[in-house]
Order: C-alpha cells, then sequence, then structure tokens
C-alpha cells in the first residue's frame, strides 16, 4: 500500500516538489551540552528549534510564487500557527534585505493530515527521509527523490571540509554512499 502511495506521488512530475532542512539529533545533543557546559542557565527548546527549521527553510523559498498557501500540521495539542507565522514572516525579512524584492502575499494555516491532502503527502516524504536517515534505507526515497527540490543538511561530515551544510537535489543527489560513505580525496603521491 505504502509503495502504490509513493508511486501515486511520483506520477505527479514537475507538479510536486519537496524541500526539507534536516538536522541530526546526535549532532543536537552535542550542540546542547555544550551550550550548556559554556551557558548555566541556557535550557534547550524544542519549540525554537523547530522555528529556527522553518525559518531555514522558508529563507530560501520565498520567491516560488506570487501567492503561498502555507499549511503546518498540528503540533501535540498546541497551535503553533503564530510561531510559524513569525518564523516565515523573519525568513520573508532576510530575503527581501538579501535581495531586494519584494515577498509573495500569504497565509498560514493549522491543520491536520487527516483533512489536509498536501500534509499527507508531505508526511510520506518525511518517512522516506527518516528512514533513509535512521535506517540508511535508501529504497523508498529513490521512488520519490524526482520530486525532490532540495534537501538541506545541517550535519553532514565532509571528508575534506568536515561539518557544514550541504544541500542534496537533482544534480547532487542524497544516496547512502554520498551521505554515509563519501569518497575520500585522493593524496598525491610523491
Amino acid at each position: 500500500m505504502r509503495y502504490e502511495v509513493l508511486k501515486l506521488l511520483r506520477s505527479e512530475g514537475d507538479n510536486l516538489r519537496f524541500y526539507a532542512v534536516v538536522k541530526d539529533k546526535v549532532a543536537l545533543a552535542r550542540e546542547v551540552a555544550e551550550r550548556q557546559a559554556r551557558a548555566q542557565a541556557y535550557a534547550y527548546q524544542k519549540k525554537s528549534l523547530y522555528d529556527d527549521l522553518v525559518r531555514q527553510l522558508f529563507n530560501k523559498f520565498q520567491r516560488i510564487a506570487d501567492t503561498l498557501d502555507i499549511s503546518f500540521s498540528e503540533r501535540g495539542s498546541s497551535d503553533r500557527t503564530k510561531a510559524f507565522e513569525k518564523a516565515i514572516n523573519h525568513a520573508g525579512r532576510e530575503f527581501e534585505a538579501s535581495y531586494g524584492l519584494p515577498l509573495p502575499a500569504r497565509t498560514v494555516s493549522c491543520s491536520t493530515p487527516r483533512s489536509d491532502a498536501g500534509l499527507q503527502a508531505v508526511d510520506y516524504f518525511l518517512w522516506t527521509l527518516q528512514r533513509f536517515f535512521e535506517r540508511r534505507e535508501e529504497r523508498f526515497l529513490s521512488v520519490l527523490w524526482p520530486q525532490f527540490g532540495e534537501i538541506s543538511d545541517l550535519d553532514f561530515i565532509s571528508p575534506t571540509k568536515g561539518r557544514k551544510p550541504t544541500f542534496w537535489n537533482q544534480q547532487h543527489p542524497l544516496t547512502t554512499l554520498a551521505r554515509f560513505d563519501p569518497p575520500k580525496k585522493k593524496r598525491p603521491r610523491v
């Protein structure tokens, strides 16, 4: 059944593009521990991390349409629409300052996958990414890969450049070999 849904999503062709920002939980735990060691008063806020990832995602994609209709899935019992609007507006201001382009009109709403087909599709895309990162399972991701616009991987560790954000896209595909076993730069023989 799940594979059939993935094939249906893939059949949408150019009508469907998925973008995401991913953060490694182990790297996050290390960053939080380091920050707590430097500042005793620091307390990790899961909501602020999520808001920052939303800002990073929308910072890059402000100018993809004349209007944006953004629907977020409910997270727990709280409606985070205002926080998401704030994060998206912050991203919009950064985009406007960087590129001098006017912001598209947008609406932000909170919904559930049960009542929103777009959120159902997002759940499948996120599931394929979760399987890839947690189990190194590429088969589901490869079915949907033509629909991926870009994945911003905040914690990729390059053998030559160390930890730095990396962007996976159609020209630079996300594969288990590229993500987990990247080729090392060959040393010249002397």
